[in-house]
This record gives structure tokens, C-alpha cells and sequence, in this order.
């Protein structure tokens, strides 16, 4: 703990205020995350309409994340990350007015081209202000305060949903109204606090670069720059792999929960608590212990935690059991941006170790390339619902498993670790 506190006072401004304005973005997508399919299915979308909707949306933030990564590489993080919480405070200014199901597509986009922009761009602040042997412990103490914060979220929401009729469209409509303050509140932090100097990362303007200072690369050629590196291509399929693993099952995780479990709000949010507090006990021990034994490492120590969970979250025998799942962690099930639980944990060592693999003037076009190619996601979103409403859920449940040990795995042992290691 001394050391911990100590750390803090070695953390730049930049680094600080990033930390405490976006850990209200993450509460209130954590208050908001495990009821936004269940609000869609109740306003009258269909399984596979949920998934194809679930596709468009991740589609739809992967051909906007190149033009916020190359804004972000070129015109400043701190802009970028302005506009991604405007985009955010738009979507749940519509969720909180939906009366149709049409109404959740628009709502559905802006969520998810705001959420693949906020966290990474909040990330590359983290990652270029601080020091590799330092790193994963410093980034694994924003993720505990988060996660700490955000454990009283799905409590909070259960609470408020329960006050306002229960699970159904108007019990669920009034956490869309609180996260939609709260996104605006986030954004006036960052618009008026944050001051990102240490880099001059706002300036966006690099040397040496076609068209000479002050004229950024055409939007083609600065991505073409990134491309032409091949030891990047692993990483790419690993990236991609991975974004499908995680939201191939995430649509309907909650729906098995309470369509086939027999959840409630209070199992919810009992299995939510747990899962957010054992993530965040957790975070600053697996930083200290990447910084350590290196980023693969311990990603190999906790993924394991992931397909037990899974597997619980398939064969339990009562709603209660759902509870440790949330405990261990599974596949699809997710508060907040990240994933929760013991085998969430692994978040944090794969994120550095990404960030890590360029260099910092490049990584808003890095994340710009790694979410364009998730465009996969689409195919697989609708294929998991038309599964789904076939009747193959444990296929849809199964499936990230089978991804992530045939192809992360093998691939993620072939990539070597940053030089400290």
C-alpha cells in the first residue's frame, strides 16, 4: 500500500486528471451495461435482430475508429476525447427518449463508437506518461479505482430499476437519464481540466513527416506507414480475435442469465458487486506482477480463470451459482468497458503489451487499424443470432472458447515481450 501511495506522487497532472474524470464515464457505463439488451428485447427486438443491431453498431465503431485514431495521432488526444463524449452523451440522450425499437440502432452506434474511443484514448495518455517498469502497475491502479467505484454500480442500478417497476422498459429508462448527466459531466472535466503538455501531444503536428511540419500525412498514407510493418500483422489477428471472443456471446450473456437461469436484478447485481470488487483487489498485484514476469506471462496465469467461468455459466444449477461466475469471470460478460472478475484480469497486460508494440506518436492510428478490422464482429453478431434464435445457445456461449484457444493462444506465445523483459 506505502508503495502504491508512493507511486502517486511520481503521476503526472495529465495522468491524474484522465484518471478522475473518466472514472464517472466508466460508472456509468457500468450502471447502465447489464440491462442495455434486455431494454432493446423489451422495446421489441428479436434475438437476431439484437445480434445483427449488436454487429451494425461495432461495425459502425470500426469504420469511425481510423478518422478518430488519425484526429487523436494528428490533432490531439485531448480533442479526440472530447468528441467521443459528445458522441456518448448522445446515445443516452436517445436511450432515455426510446419509445420504439428503431430507436435503439442510433442509440446503439454512437455507444459503440464512443466506447472503442474514450478508454483507448484515455490509455494513450496513461501509456506515454509514464515509464515501462512502472507501467502496468501505474495503469492497473486507474483500473482498481474504477473498479471500485463501479462495484456499487450494478447495485445502484438494481436499486433504481427495482423502484421503477422492475426489469421492463420504464424500470430500466431512468439509469439512460443518470448516465447521460454524468456523461456530461465527464466532458466538462476534461474540456476545462486537462492539459496535456508533457508530449505535446495536443499539438499534432510531427516532424519529418510528407508535407513537412505543420502539414499532417494524407489520411492514406499515414495509416500505409503502420501497414507496411509486418511484425505488426500477429498482433493484428490477435487484436481482432480477441474483440471477437469478447462480443460474439456478450448480446445475450444476461439474457441466458435471466431467460434461462432464472436471474433477477438482485442476482445481477449481487453477481455484478462481486465481480467488480474482485477485479479491482486484483488490478494493482497483476500490474506489479506484469511489470515483473512480463505482459504473456501473466496473461497465461489468469486466462484459464476465463473458460472456467464459462463453462459454470453453462451448466449452473441455480441463479444463486451464477453468482461465483461472476466471481470468476467468463467470456461476453462484461461491466464497464473491460470485463470483470479473476479472468478479466487478463485486460490489463494484453492492453499494455498492444500499446507497447508502437511507438506513441502512432498509436491513435495503431487503435484506428486494430477497431477498423473488427469489422469481423458483424458477421459473427448476426451469426450468434441467428444461432441463438435457433435454439444453439451454448453453441453462442461455446464458441469465444474454441476462438481464443486455437488462435490467441498459439499466436500470443510467438510475440516477443517489450525489451525490459
Amino acid at each position: 500500500m506505502s508503495k502504491t501511495l508512493e507511486l502517486l506522487r511520481f503521476l503526472s497532472e495529465e495522468f491524474k486528471v484522465t484518471l478522475f474524470s473518466v472514472a464517472f464515464y466508466s460508472w456509468s457505463i457500468s450502471l447502465v451495461i447489464q440491462y442495455v439488451d434486455l431494454f432493446a428485447v423489451m422495446l421489441g427486438v428479436s434475438p437476431a435482430l439484437l445480434g445483427l443491431i449488436a454487429g451494425i453498431g461495432q461495425f459502425s465503431s470500426s469504420l469511425a475508429s481510423p478518422l478518430m485514431g488519425w484526429y487523436a495521432d494528428f490533432h490531439g488526444v485531448k480533442k479526440a476525447l472530447i468528441i467521443a463524449l459528445i458522441l456518448s452523451s448522445c446515445s443516452f440522450g436517445l436511450y432515455s427518449l426510446s419509445f420504439s425499437w428503431w430507436m435503439i440502432i442510433p442509440s446503439v452506434i454512437l455507444l459503440n463508437v464512443s466506447r472503442m474511443a474514450i478508454l483507448p484514448f484515455a490509455d494513450i495518455i496513461f501509456v506515454g506518461s509514464t515509464e515501462a517498469h512502472y507501467r502496468a502497475k501505474a495503469i492497473g491502479l486507474t483500473r482498481a479505482f474504477w473498479a471500485s467505484l463501479n462495484s456499487s454500480a450494478p447495485l445502484m442500478a438494481a436499486l433504481i430499476v427495482i423502484k421503477f417497476g422492475g426489469i421492463s422498459v420504464e424500470g430500466i429508462r431512468p439509469l439512460f437519464i443518470v448516465g447521460l448527466f454524468l456523461n456530461l459531466f465527464v466532458l466538462f472535466l476534461i474540456s476545462r481540466f486537462l492539459k496535456l503538455k508533457s508530449r505535446n501531444p495536443d499539438a499534432g503536428l510531427h516532424e519529418g513527416r510528407t508535407g513537412g511540419v505543420g502539414k499532417p500525412f494524407g489520411f492514406i498514407k499515414a495509416f500505409e506507414e503502420l501497414l507496411g510493418e509486418k511484425r505488426l500483422w500477429r498482433w493484428i489477428v490477435i487484436s481482432i480475435v480477441r474483440r471477437l471472443s469478447m462480443s460474439i456471446s456478450s448480446a445475450f450473456t444476461y439474457i441466458w442469465m435471466v431467460s434461462i437461469k432464472g436471474a433477477d436484478a438482485n442476482i445481477l447485481g449481487a453477481l455484478g458487486l462481486i465481480g467488480m470488487i474482485t477485479w479491482a483487489i486484483l488490478q494493482v498485484p497483476v500490474g506489479i506482477l506484469a511489470d515483473k514476469i512480463g505482459r504473456r506471462k501473466t496473461f497465461f496465469l489468469f486466462e484459464p480463470f476465463l473458460y472456467i467461468g464459462t463453462i459454470l455459466l453453462i451448466l449452473a444449477q441455480s441463479p444463486e451459482q451464477l453468482i461465483l461466475v461472476g466471481l470468476l469471470g467468463a467470456f461476453g460478460l462484461m461491466l464497464g468497458t473491460e470485463g470483470f472478475g479473476i479472468g478479466g484480469s487478463i485486460f490489463l497486460p494484453m492492453m499494455i503489451l498492444t500499446w507497447e508494440v508502437v511507438p506513441e506518436e502512432k498509436r491513435g492510428r495503431w487503435h484506428g487499424i486494430i477497431s477498423f478490422l473488427s469489422f469481423f464482429n458483424l458477421l459473427f453478431s448476426a451469426l450468434a443470432g441467428l444461432m441463438w434464435q435457433e435454439g444453439l445457445m451454448i453453441q453462442v456461449l461455446v464458441l469465444p472458447m474454441i476462438l481464443e484457444a486455437l488462435f490467441v493462444i498459439p499466436l500470443l506465445l510467438t510475440v516477443p515481450e517489450p525489451e525490459q523483459f
